[in-house]
């Protein structure tokens, strides 16, 4: 009798297991579910993290160095603080007048 066992996914280790399908034994190979960790998916993550992370770093780069070809060095590294700092002043300045009193 043909049994009615799925395949797993690539890179996914097997195990042998014995289940009953359709009234007989039969053994088949199965995820179990300390095979699959979440190492696979965890690499993926990391790795499009680490793309947008590139991706972001070499569009503040050039703007940097745009800024500091058009305008000078000083205003280059005055965008640069602008923008490491906005995060931090825009929480202050949107911060009800209620919450800021401690």
């Amino acid at each position: 009798m043909r049994c009615c066992a799925f395949r797993p996914g690539p890179g996914i280790t097997l195990s042998v297991s014995i289940f009953y399908c359709q009234g007989s034994s039969s053994a088949r190979n199965r995820r179990t579910s300390s095979e699959v960790g979440a190492s696979e998916g965890d690499s993926a993550a990391s790795a499009i993290a680490r793309q947008w992370f590139l991706v972001t770093m070499s569009v503040v780069v050039g703007r940097v160095a745009y800024l500091a070809w058009k305008h000078g060095f000083r205003l280059a590294m005055m965008w640069v603080v602008n923008l490491a700092t906005d995060p931090g002043i825009d929480l202050i300045a949107y911060t009800p007048l209620r919450l800021r009193r401690a």
